[in-house]
This record gives structure tokens, sequence and C-alpha cells, in this order.
């Protein structure tokens, strides 16, 4: 099937056609003007980083609300609001602006009441993490760059020189040419996959299930995927519950994973990103949650089989690498591990995953303009 349509912005993203011709974009926070009462789309990791570096560095500018296509409430303070019910926001808000950079067509139709004019799909906060990583970084970083690339397979270095040469909009240029050549616009965990039919799948952040249906379809219907999200069965799309349901080879365990078994504050976003929070202040909103090592729920059922273990985990992704320690030396299981959520991690989770496991072979890729949706895939020799 042909990637869809697309052509380049001036920042070198890669945009849905129909939605770049209807929307503007935003690179820097000082390009949004004085004074501006904002609503942010998407209280993804972004979205709330964004917010942050407005607090910080434009005390002139007001966030109103946080957008959100899946449910009301509040976060960080703010209400979260959906996008549809523009009598709560739209006399209050000079700028929306969007942070969830995949599915743009559903966030447009989603937009479609609001002014085109006042819509920006934003990278500022992509942009500075990217700069302030690259010039802030400790002494060693370029030693760990060096060393994480020295693991990888050639197509692999391709990327990370891409993702890790001063990661500037030249970087981002590059990034979009790969990725227009590649034609990949959606995250894949399964891109580097080997086989894996009649196997085992531990999904670590499930979310609503979307990818838990590619991951059954990998193993068929004598395989089994083990499903961990803290909100369990109940997060999943009624399209995913109906084919759990039908398939019976799908565990959905409700809890979160961490480096040791016991309980975690936990914030559902309900926009793919709900994280356990795992540092920072207490957030009243939060619920608790129980959280499992990898290395306990093995020996607790006693698997003897694990093929693949994806981990999408809103940046816990060392801390649950820490507890899968045993299982991954015995039972020698693939991996697919998020990389981008936050800009240390690119460095850092690579940095671990590499002197941790032993006899395998590395890789990353990306399916993002901006830098998003990066992986490290690791594959038992």
């Amino acid at each position: 099937m042909a990637p869809a349509p697309s052509r380049r912005g001036d920042d070198g993203a890669v945009f849905d056609s129909a939605v770049a011709a209807r929307f503007g974009h935003v690179r820097r926070l000082k390009e949004i003007p004085y004074g501006a009462t904002l609503a942010i789309y998407g209280p993804n990791v972004v979205g709330r980083a964004l917010h942050r570096m407005i607090a910080e560095q434009r005390s002139d500018l007001t966030v109103f609300c946080f957008l959100d296509a899946f449910r009301d409430g509040e976060l960080e303070g703010l209400p979260l609001l959906h996008p549809k019910d523009t009598a709560r926001f739209v006399q209050q808000v000079d700028l929306i602006l969007v942070t969830q950079l995949d599915k743009l067509d559903r966030i447009a139709k989603n937009l479609a009441l609001y002014p085109a004019d006042k819509v920006r799909i934003s990278y500022a906060c992509n942009f500075q993490l990217f700069g302030d990583f690259s010039k802030k970084t400790p002494p060693r970083w370029s030693e760990k760059v060096a060393f994480v690339r020295s693991q990888l397979d050639s197509e692999g270095q391709a990327v990370w020189d891409i993702l890790t040469r001063g990661i500037h909009e030249d970087s981002l240029f590059a990034l979009t040419r790969y990725l227009q050549e590649s034609g990949k616009t959606e995250l894949n965990y399964l891109e580097k996959a080997g086989a894996l039919k009649d196997g085992v799948i531990l999904d670590g952040g499930a979310y609503d299930g979307r990818n838990t249906i590619d991951f059954l379809a990998s193993v068929g219907t004598r395989g089994r995927v083990i499903a961990f999200e803290p909100l369990g069965f109940a997060a999943f799309s009624e399209t995913v519950k109906g084919a759990v349901e039908r398939f019976g080879n799908v565990e959905v365990e409700a809890a979160g994973l961490w480096s040791q078994d016991g309980e975690l504050a936990f914030h559902h976003s309900g926009a793919a990103s709900s994280f356990v929070n795992h540092g920072g202040a207490p957030d009243a909103a939060a619920d608790r949650v129980p959280v499992r090592s990898i290395d306990s729920y093995v020996a607790e059922r006693g698997l003897e089989r694990l093929d693949l273990i994806k981990l999408d985990v809103e940046g816990a992704e060392i801390e649950v690498l820490k507890g899968a320690v045993k299982t991954i030396e015995t039972l020698r299981p693939q991996l697919a591990v998020t990389i981008y959520h936050g800009a240390d991690q690119y460095i850092e989770v690579p940095w671990h995953l590499v002197r941790q496991l032993e006899r395998y072979r590395f890789t990353v890729d990306v399916f993002s303009p901006v830098g998003r949706d990066a992986m490290i895939y690791a594959t038992p020799l």
C-alpha cells in the first residue's frame, strides 16, 4: 500500500497534505504572539513538556486548557476538555497548539468547528528538547553515543547518526528525507521482529490494545499475548475487546511494569500516553495501581517461553528493564523498546540496553519527522 500523500513543510516535517493546507505551524515559543491564551491539544509527554516550557520561558502566555478526544477531567491543574466542546473554550482561547503529530487527519476533524487560522501544529517542544539536550549534555554523552553506535547494525547506525549528530534542524531535515524514502508513517513495534508464530509476546504498555491485535495476528491462534495495562481490559477499544474475547489467547494484566513489585501513582491522560508517575511531584489526580517486575511475573506464572518483550511505558523503560534481567538471560526474547519519552532517553535507554544484553544484535528506527516514535530493537544471536 502506498503511503498517505504528504509534503515537506518549511521546517522539514512531513505533514498530512490536507492538514498542512489548513493549519500553520510553530517551531519556537518566540513565534507565539505576546499575551496569547492557549489550548494544548494532546496531554501526552510532549504536551505536558510544552506546558512546562511555556511556564518557564513565556510568562506572558496563558495556557487555558488541555484538549483530549478521549476524556474530560483535569491535568496539571488545568481543565481537560474535548476538542469538539468548543463552547467551553472557544471564547477564551487565541490559539490551539497541536502536539500530537500522528493522526493529524483525525485531529483536523475534531477541530473542524474552530477557525483554522487559530490552530498551529507545534514543534516548539520537540525542537527545544533536542536543542537543549545537544547543547547541555553530560561530558560522557559523546562516549555513550559512540559506544551505542558501535553496537548497532549498519541500518541502525544510519538512523542513529540522524538522531544524534547535533540533533538540530539539519538533522530533522535528514530524518524527514529518511522517512519519505522509507515510506514509514506509523510506529511499528514489529518492524524488526523475527518469527513469532505460536510464540508468546509480552505487551508492556498496551493502552487501548490497538497494537495487541497486531501481536495477536503475529502469534496466531496457538500463540499467546500477555498485555500489561494499568487500566486493564477496560482501557481497550470495543473492537479490541471483541477480538480478545473471540480468540481467547490474550491475557490482560491490570498492572503497570516496573523494576520490582509494588504500587505506584498512575495518571490516565486518555491520549495514548497514560503513565506511571515514577518521579516528580505527587499528582492528586493520579490513582494508585499495582506494578510488577517482569522477572517476578515470569517466575510466578512459570513461563518457559517468551519470544518478544515490547516496552512503550512513557519513560519507565529503564526501570522495567532492570526488573527483567533474569528473564532476558534465561528466555532470550526479542525486544522492541521505545526511546523517545524524554530527551535523555534517546541516549540512556539504548546505552542501558546494549550494556545489559549479551549476545544480541541491535538496531534503531524512527517513525516520526521530529524524532518521536523512535525505537531500539534487540534480537538474540
